[in-house]
C-alpha cells in the first residue's frame, strides 16, 4: 500500500527525510498490508501475532524485531493492553549502511528477524530517539539515525539466520482424509487452511495460478476458498497473489540490474502493461521511479 504503516495508534514523529519513531497501542489489521520502509518493532508489554508472507510470528516484549514492509503482512491478534514502539527507516538506508549481506538478504526475502537478546538500556534508546526527533533539531535527528544504524549492525552480527518456513508440498503429501482427522478447533482449522493457501502462493507466485489451483491445496470448492480467504485476510486470492508478485518485483528492482520487462515476467506477470498498472497501484510510482528512489 502507499505510505507507511497503518496498524497502530499513538504519536508519530517524523524527521525531514522520513525516519520515524513512535509509541502506542497496535490495532488489528483488516487486510494484508504493505509499505515501502524497513520497520522495527519493540513490544513494551503484551504480545502480537503477525502473518508475514507464509509464516506466522509471535512477538513478545524485550526484543527488537525487524522486517521489510513491502512483504505482505497482517497483525491478526494481540493481548489486551499491548503497547509497542515502532521505527521506520527508508529502504535506501539499508544499502547506504552496508549491513551484512546475509542480514539484508533475509530482510528482502520476507523474514521477520528477531534479535538474539535485548541490549541493556534498549527502551531508553527508543525514548531518546523519539525525543531527538521531537526536538526538531537536525543534528539530534542525525545522531539518532547513526545510533539506529549501529544498533542494526549489532543485531545483524548477533542474530542467527531465520529458519525456512515449512514447504507446502510436504503438506500436500498428507492425504485429505488424514487432514480431516486432525483434532482442530474450527477456527484453528480455518487458520491452518489460510496458512497453507498462502504458503502455496508464496512458493509459486511466479507461475500462472488460478483460484482453483489454490483451493485444491486445501480440498475446498473455489468459491468457498475465496470466501474463507477474504474473511481472514481482507483480500481476494488474486489480490494477495498480486501483492506477492509486486513484493518480488521490488526485491529484484533494488537488488539486481535486470531490465524492468524481465522483472515483470520473472514476478509472474503475463504482460508489461499489467505489471506497470499493478506496481503503480500498490507502490504509488512506476518501477523505474521506485528503483531510482532506493538507489538515488
Amino acid at each position: 500500500m502507499k505510505g507507511t504503516a497503518n496498524h497502530q495508534t499513538g504519536t508519530r514523529l517524523d524527521a525531514p527525510w522520513g525516519f520515524q519513531v513512535w509509541f502506542g497501542q497496535p490495532k488489528l489489521m483488516r487486510d494484508a498490508h504493505q509499505h515501502q520502509d524497513v520497520e522495527i518493532n519493540f513490544l513494551l508489554r503484551g504480545s502480537v501475532r503477525y502473518v508475514i508472507a507464509a509464516s506466522t510470528v509471535t512477538l513478545r516484549p524485550g526484543k527488537l524485531h525487524v522486517f521489510w514492509g513491502a512483504t505482505p503482512h497482517q497483525l491478526i491478534s494481540m493481548d489486551a493492553g499491548t503497547e509497542m514502539a515502532w521505527i521506520t527507516i527508508p529502504l535506501k538506508w539499508l544499502y547506504r549502511w552496508q549491513l551484512p549481506s546475509a542480514f539484508s538478504h533475509d530482510l528482502l526475502a520476507g523474514h521477520m528477524l528477531a534479535d538474539r537478546a535485548a541490549l541493556a538500556g534498549e527502551l531508553d534508546n527508543l525514548y531518546r530517539w523519539h525525543d531527538d526527533l521531537a526536538s526538531g533539531n537536525a543534528d539530534r535527528a542525525r545522531a539518532a539515525a547513526l545510533e539506529v544504524e549501529a544498533r542494526l549492525h549489532r543485531m545483524a552480527i548477533a542474530s542467527p539466520r531465520p529458519r525456512k518456513p515449512r514447504k507446502s508440498r510436504k503438506l500436500n503429501r498428507m492425504s485429505a482424509a488424514s487432514r480431516r482427522r486432525r483434532p482442530l478447533h474450527p477456527t484453528a482449522a480455518h487458520g491452518d487452511r489460510i496458512e497453507r493457501m498462502i504458503s502455496f502462493m508464496v512458493e509459486r507466485f511466479d507461475q500462472p495460478l488460478r483460484v482453483e489451483d489454490v483451493a485444491r491445496q486445501v480440498d475446498l470448492h473455489p468459491n468457498y476458498a475465496m470466501t474463507l480467504f477474504r474473511r481472514h485476510t481482507g483480500l481476494s486470492v488474486i489480490e494477495y497473489l498480486t501483492r506477492l508478485r509486486i513484493w518480488h518485483a521490488q526485491r529484484l528492482l533494488v537488488s539486481t540490474d535486470q531490465r524492468v520487462l524481465e522483472i515483470a515476467y520473472a514476478s509472474g506477470f503475463g504482460s508489461a502493461s499489467r505489471f506497470y498498472e499493478a506496481f503503480s497501484s500498490v507502490c504509488g510510482q512506476s518501477p523505474n521511479a521506485y528503483r531510482a528512489s532506493v538507489h538515488g
